[in-house]
């Protein structure tokens, strides 16, 4: 009897969680044979966070949904793996506020010259590996910053009269000769991480 209100419960959940409770079902039967029916329910009430991104793709076959949560934790694994250190003690002339106000300023080119968010959140992660191994003078930080955004852009192979303006941005800052330097500096640096 009350094997059939929690199945009822199951199904009501909606389709990820029923997968989620499929997987889990040996140990509700395990329980239900080694204890009463109240540690049946005491598993059942158990709350896992299960996600739903990919609840439309249950009955797709080819979707792979059973192998979402070692997915997650792989991606888990490798996002960890890949986090920059704490480089603000290294740098002498910017702090934190520095780089927020480059991020901010970073985020205005961006919406000016409507670049894609990706190739502001790649912007963003180069330039932070580049002060992670480089010291930067306050004076070269926006040079930095469009240095990277350019990098990104064409890694994400943005169009190139969009580059073609963050070129000349970038130009109006220094000479063509410094920001090819700057550019092969970047590459090196990028390289070695």
């Amino acid at each position: 009897m009350m094997i059939q209100k929690a199945e009822k419960k199951i199904t009501a959940l909606g389709p990820r969680k029923v997968i989620a409770a499929n997987r889990g079902w040996r140990k509700v039967m395990a329980a239900r044979r080694s204890k009463p029916e109240e540690s049946v329910i005491g598993l059942l009430k158990k709350k896992k966070y299960i996600s739903e991104i990919d609840k439309d793709d249950v009955n797709n076959i080819l979707a792979g949904v059973e192998y979402v949560e070692e997915l997650y934790k792989f991606y888990k694994l490798a996002e960890t793996s890949s986090l920059i250190g704490d480089y603000m003690d290294q740098q002498t002339e910017i702090d934190v506020h520095r780089r927020l106000a480059l991020v901010e300023w970073l985020i205005g080119v961006q919406h000016k010259l409507k670049f894609p968010s990706e190739v502001l959140f790649l912007t963003v992660h180069i330039v932070d590996r580049y002060l992670e191994q480089n010291l930067v003078a306050q004076k070269d930080l926006r040079l930095l910053g469009l240095s990277a955004m350019l990098i990104a852009g064409n890694m994400k192979k943005i169009n190139h009269q969009e580059l073609r303006s963050l070129l000349l941005l970038l130009l109006s800052f220094i000479t063509g000769s410094r920001y090819w330097a700057w550019r092969n500096q970047s590459w090196k640096s990028l390289d070695g991480a």
